[in-house]
């Protein structure tokens, strides 16, 4: 997650992106099924490897992940009556909690806790629950945590059930 990239200059190049939006564009999105989308774009997030556009869409009705580079072009645009604040997956906040993998060493988990700044062998990651898929996967909580080794995986998501329990979560396009 390090790389060179300064947290205050990608801020400020998103903040003058989204300065720039129109309320409600008309885009051509490459994907396999569909090429047409009207959305309402609201927000721009990074994800570690990709930039994305959060926003309304008026195809499917409900809020969605654009992948910018798929946006092949900007066919129209116009004032919009759809609020970015009515994407509630995107304004709720989740917290993911996590605790260091069962299997590790009690020396290994003591690390793993004073890394991520854990208290009783937990901490809570407060996400959007828009972004929330993209932040588990980011951690390697997206799969079974007894699925890889727990030297390759040093944390688990401890309440998967209630973290993971909504349905809806934003679709990746």
């Amino acid at each position: 997650m390090g790389g060179s990239l300064k947290y205050s200059l990608v801020k400020e190049k998103q903040r003058a992106i989204r300065a720039g939006f129109p309320e409600t564009m008309g885009l051509r999105v490459h994907r396999a099924i569909s090429w047409m989308y009207k959305t309402a774009p609201h927000a721009i997030a990074f994800d570690d490897v990709r930039w994305l556009a959060r926003a309304s869409c008026f195809t499917d009705e409900v809020s969605e992940d654009f992948l910018l580079s798929r946006i092949v072009e900007i066919c129209s645009s116009r004032e919009s009556d759809i609020l970015a604040k009515n994407d509630q997956d995107w304004r709720t906040a989740v917290a993911p909690e996590i605790g260091p993998h069962p299997a590790l060493s009690e020396t290994q988990a003591k690390v793993i806790a004073l890394y991520y700044g854990m208290k009783g062998g937990k901490t809570e990651i407060k996400v959007r629950r828009g972004w929330l898929n993209y932040s588990l996967r980011q951690l390697g909580l997206d799969t079974d945590p007894d699925a890889r080794k727990s030297h390759d995986q040093q944390i688990v998501l401890l309440n998967r059930d209630t973290t993971l329990g909504r349905q809806g979560q934003a679709k990746e396009q």
